[in-house]
């Protein structure tokens, strides 16, 4: 990524967990023509006549002293595909002021040469332009964290304490299982950033008193870089509050015919500021809908989230859910429709509908409904079907056949 950018291109993250479909729609959506890796992950990869960089055959230093190429803060810094209601993902340009505007002289957290961060994330997802460049833009260092540490707890506590971790950046179903099983996880970390989904006050209690932890949780989607709001936590904090906007950011929430809306009243929440993306890639139609012109700032534009919120009288934010069919599960955005699509595909299905479930205990889980053409569902061949295009995070958790789905009145799935 470094190297991507010193030479003044942009960087694509692909995960080699991906299926192989996935990745060669990514290739070929954004048009890559130089793909950087190891070899063993390279040549998995439909690569056409596109030139391979590998990573084994570069040391140290081989290309020698390199002229840093000055770009401006609009000029593309990475692509990151988001999950995409069509049934192919969506790729979201990110620039280089919205890195920048989120680790730079801001106002929410406090970076220095000193500052230790854990990358948990995927490159492939938008937390790592905070556990990468947060550290890396302030003088300070980057731990990798494994997905076969950050998954288990006690493993992932003694990497914290090992490595001297002091700021972190998770999603919610990750604080919630590691606190539930090491309550003293997080205790040496000063400053921890948890969002994804709505924060459970108890474990947030939990982490508070182990340690001198600060704890906060954040919202903010990839089209405004990771984070946009931010709200200190404490023992008695509601779930559903997500705070302040941070620095060079700006949140309007606006009714369904684009009006604000005054104190206590619900509405859509729209991003401006220096981390609002480019648009989507090559998506026009997409773009023009999904960012708008701001009407207070001339040039400016607003994202529209989709996201439902209130202000509330102390001058901060209540998330208040979607006003569209998109989820969050553990953490990942996910748009049933892209499910759905994939699903549709296999020739035993007539109909289908995906859905979110939420437990009373436990994580949310994707449930997939299906109506068969006719017989039996072979449900293992059809879940090999979806994970053969979808990631691991997309396939449905549980598969439910039925005769037919219902219908309401105007003939609308129910």
């Amino acid at each position: 990524m470094l190297g991507i950018l010193r030479a003044g291109g942009a960087y694509v993250p692909l995960d080699p967990d991906y299926p192989a479909d996935r990745l060669a729609f990514m290739l070929d959506d954004s048009d890559v023509r130089i793909v950087v890796g190891h070899q063993r992950l390279l040549g998995a990869l439909p690569m056409g006549d596109r030139r391979a960089v590998l990573v084994e055959e570069v040391g140290e230093g081989a290309g020698g002293e390199v002229a840093w190429p000055l770009g401006g803060g609009d000029d593309l810094a990475c692509l990151l595909y988001t999950s995409g209601s069509t049934g192919r993902p969506k790729g979201v340009m990110v620039p280089h002021r919205a890195v920048a505007r989120l680790v730079r002289e801001t106002d929410y957290a406090r970076f220095s040469s000193r500052t230790v961060i854990g990358q948990v994330a995927s490159a492939c997802f938008d937390p790592h332009l905070f556990e990468v460049w947060g550290p890396l833009l302030n003088g300070g260092r980057v731990v990798i964290v494994p997905p076969e540490v950050s998954l288990v707890p006690a493993r992932f506590a003694g990497l914290i304490r090992a490595e001297g971790i002091t700021m972190l950046a998770i999603v919610t179903a990750l604080f919630n299982a590691t606190v539930t099983e090491r309550p003293d996880a997080f205790a040496t970390v000063e400053q921890l950033y948890i969002g994804g989904e709505a924060i459970n006050p108890s474990k947030t209690a939990i982490a508070l008193g182990a340690g001198r932890t600060e704890v906060y949780n954040v919202y903010g989607p990839t089209e405004a870089a990771t984070i946009s709001t931010c709200a200190p936590m404490t023992a008695e904090s509601g779930s559903g509050r997500i705070g302040r906007p941070i620095a060079n950011t700006q949140v309007v929430i606006l009714d369904s015919a684009g009006r604000q809306v005054p104190i206590g009243v619900p509405g859509e929440i729209c991003l401006g500021g220096a981390g609002v993306a480019l648009g989507y890639w090559r998506r026009p139609g997409l773009t023009a809908e999904r960012f708008i012109p701001d009407p207070s700032t001339p040039g400016g534009r607003l994202y529209r989230t989709g996201d439902l919120a209130r202000w509330l009288p102390d001058g901060t934010l209540e998330f208040l859910g979607r006003n569209d069919d998109q989820v969050k599960i553990r953490g990942f955005r996910i748009e049933p429709g892209e499910v759905e699509a994939v699903l549709a595909t296999h020739p035993d299905v007539a109909a289908c509908v995906v859905t979110p479930y939420r437990p009373r205990q436990g994580p949310a889980q994707l449930v997939g409904y299906l109506q068969p053409r006719q017989g039996v569902l072979d449900l293992e061949q059809l879940r090999a079907h979806v994970a053969q295009q979808l990631p691991d995070y997309m396939v449905p958790a549980t598969l439910v056949v039925m005769d037919e789905l219902p219908l309401n009145p105007n003939g609308k799935i129910d």
